[in-house]
């Protein structure tokens, strides 16, 4: 198997590689679209179950919610969620939006050396983890300016000194959620017409969803649904806004392009409306081709419960692929300029030529003009979701 799959690389570019660990499962790495569709649109678990599958140390973490579940209880779980991202749920949501970023500004200010000089990803990192509990749990707490990292933690051996740190952090973490739905649930149970009288959150929505039957989530799969949710919606944010501003920085003339926008839009205010959402077009564009070039989650993987043909080559049951989905955005017969930093490559006209495979990552007050930091070093991580190894350090300027 493993002498037909270097074939294959030869003969399609490195469409697909392959490696073998030791006594575990072999492992296939796809890294264009042509090879890794058909995988995209399959029903394919995650590899969650047992060592060294790509999921696996995130299970005692985040338990089988959303990310890690499939087949009918992914299916169960994402209808009973589904109200949660409507529209008259997501609307109201601006107002805080608005208010984590005035904290974020005023965080940057305060934390610029002399030479006007701050390391961002961990502010943003903040700012959006303060988003996500006031927006998904209606809980407020000083969370940017009494830093704590919830959920940066490395998956080490528990018999370590570092290990034994990393399940303590899980407790913590799990002790958290816990305290959140208990005291949402004595809530409700105590009043239930608060529901008719404020607007309904992603937990009230977890605790009062039921399937036809009547039958409900249980403590547990809520837990693991409030802690897949902080992660998933906080983490992959982070990465996405710390390195749009990387970008912003990086390129003068498209922060220009975007900044005027925003005036434009907000005629001067400080506050960004959903509606300015809708009509930020360059914004769009920016925010797509920086994620391009720094997808907030560069891979996932999936074990095969059936044999895959990529390219020619059958690969059988209980091999495991892993998608390296930053990898598609610079193959050079999809993106001719992929090095090249252009935004204008997702406008409409040029966007419908491309296979929707081809392109796979996952406020207002512009009171700061951005620049890069001259010797230092900007390095991408791609870990679970797109880092920054050293930080991003840029240089801030207050525009007047």
């Amino acid at each position: 198997m493993a002498e037909r799959q270097i074939d294959v690389v030869e003969k399609t570019g490195a469409k697909m590689l392959h490696i073998l660990l030791g006594p575990f499962h072999p492992i296939i790495w796809l890294c264009h679209p042509d090879s890794a569709k058909e995988l995209m649109k399959s029903t394919e678990p995650k590899p969650v179950f047992k060592p060294p599958g790509g999921y696996y140390f995130y299970k005692e973490w985040l338990g089988m919610g959303l990310l890690l579940s499939h087949g009918k209880k992914w299916e169960r779980n994402r209808r009973l969620l589904t109200p949660a991202f409507h529209f008259d749920i997501l609307k109201p949501y601006v107002n805080i939006y608005n208010k984590v970023a005035d904290t974020l500004l005023e965080n940057i200010k305060q934390n610029m050396d002399s030479k006007n000089e701050v390391e961002i990803y961990n502010l943003v990192s903040m700012a959006t983890l303060d988003t996500m509990l006031r927006c998904a749990f209606s809980y407020t707490s000083d969370v940017q300016t009494n830093r704590n990292p919830l959920v940066h933690s490395d998956f080490i051996f528990y018999r370590t000194i570092s290990g034994r740190r990393v399940r303590k952090e899980y407790d913590y973490v799990h002790h958290f959620a816990e305290e959140l739905i208990s005291l949402r649930r004595k809530s409700l149970e105590e009043n239930s017409e608060q529901l008719k009288k404020r607007q309904l959150d992603f937990l009230d929505i977890l605790i009062t969803a039921r399937d036809e039957d009547g039958t409900g989530l249980s403590d547990e799969e809520i837990r693991a649904e409030v802690d897949t949710f902080m992660f998933a919606g906080h983490d992959t944010t982070a990465s996405s806004i710390s390195w749009a501003l990387y970008y912003l920085a990086k390129y003068p003339e498209e922060q220009q392009k975007v900044y005027e926008e925003v005036r434009t839009l907000t005629d001067g205010k400080e506050i960004f409306t959903w509606e300015n959402i809708a009509e930020g077009k360059q914004m769009r564009l920016f925010l797509k081709e920086s994620m391009r070039h720094a997808s907030p989650a560069p891979m996932f993987s999936r074990l095969l419960t059936k044999p895959y043909v990529c390219e020619g080559v059958e690969i059988p049951a209980g091999t495991e692929i892993i998608v390296l989905t930053h990898l598609f955005h610079i193959q050079p017969d999809i993106w001719s300029d992929y090095k090249e930093f252009r935004p204008e490559r997702f406008l409409d006209d040029e966007s419908k030529k491309r296979d929707p495979y081809a392109y796979v990552p996952f406020s207002a007050g512009p009171r700061y003009k951005l620049s890069l930091v001259p010797g230092f070093e900007y390095v991408k991580e791609h870990l679970a979701v797109t880092r920054a190894k050293n930080g991003i350090k840029l240089h801030v300027e207050e525009r007047t």
